[in-house]
């Protein structure tokens, strides 16, 4: 019998008379070797989810939220007809996955004066992505309203345009100052 199938069957002996002797450790030891299997392939398979590009600009933004906004107003009571326009106070903010390495140096002279030099660099995490090497984007912060011009049919009507102002101010998370509402021509 050759060394290698000795090997093997010392190796089913032993693991033979390990089920035998305690079950539940080498169930259990099976059941971490496949779950580690499986965690293997998965990522292998699913790939990177991780988010890497911006997933849309502050003019994709601005329109869809005229287009919700416009939908929420002509919901109102009396407002009719309504087109809407918005204004931002910046873009859409991403922030990214950062790394940062410190070190410190400390110095002590003849004399006895003490120097320390500290050094902080950071740099952004990058993963691999379809069209190359991209930052790994963390979180997306949404830009600020700066104004509202909302144009309805009802607008004439004060009770009406106190409930469509009500309405977009409490929407957008602004202030009175920045919403407008004018009857629709």
């Amino acid at each position: 019998m050759p060394i290698e199938e000795k090997k093997e069957q010392t190796w089913l002996q032993r693991l033979r008379s390990a089920y035998e002797t305690d079950r539940k450790t080498v169930v259990l030891v099976l059941l971490g070797v496949c779950g580690v299997v499986l965690l293997a392939i998965s990522c292998l398979v699913g790939g990177n989810e991780a988010e890497t590009a911006p997933t849309y600009d502050a003019q994709q933004y601005t329109q869809e939220l005229e287009e919700r906004v416009e939908a929420m107003v002509s919901a109102v009571r009396g407002a009719g007809a309504c087109e809407v326009m918005i204004t931002l106070e910046n873009g859409v903010e991403y922030i990214y996955a950062n790394e940062e390495k410190s070190n410190s140096d400390r110095t002590q002279s003849d004399s006895g004066d003490v120097s320390v030099r500290d050094d902080m660099q950071t740099s952004v995490v990058t993963v691999e992505a379809a069209d190359g090497r991209q930052g790994l984007l963390v979180t997306e912060i949404q830009p600020t309203v700066r104004g509202v011009v909302v144009a309805c049919e009802g607008a004439s009507d004060p009770t009406v345009a106190a409930l469509v102002r009500e309405a977009v101010r409490t929407a957008l998370n602004t202030t009175d100052r920045r919403v407008c509402v004018i009857p629709l021509s």
